[in-house]
């Protein structure tokens, strides 16, 4: 019988968080792919972005980094 990994969504709140982001999703990324191989999590495991009503670019970056990545499929903008 195979074994069930469990599905992890990670929520990640941002506001105004344009010039962290790009780092924090690297970093949220490899740790995603690094659990997934190491077997601890499934890999339909995903982040699940919430913008507070940032009033910089943090939106955009967000819709831009769910583009081809099934990691990315969740977000919500609370204006």
């Amino acid at each position: 019988m195979p074994v069930e990994h469990p599905i992890i969504a990670l929520v990640v709140p941002c506001y105004n968080e344009e010039d962290a982001f790009p780092y924090a999703l690297q970093e949220l990324l490899s740790t995603l792919r690094k659990l997934t191989e190491a077997g601890n999590i499934s890999d339909k495991s995903y982040l699940f972005f919430i913008d507070d009503g940032s009033s910089d670019r943090t939106w955009q970056l967000i819709e831009r980094a769910q583009i081809g990545r099934a990691s990315c499929r969740e977000r919500v903008e609370i204006s």
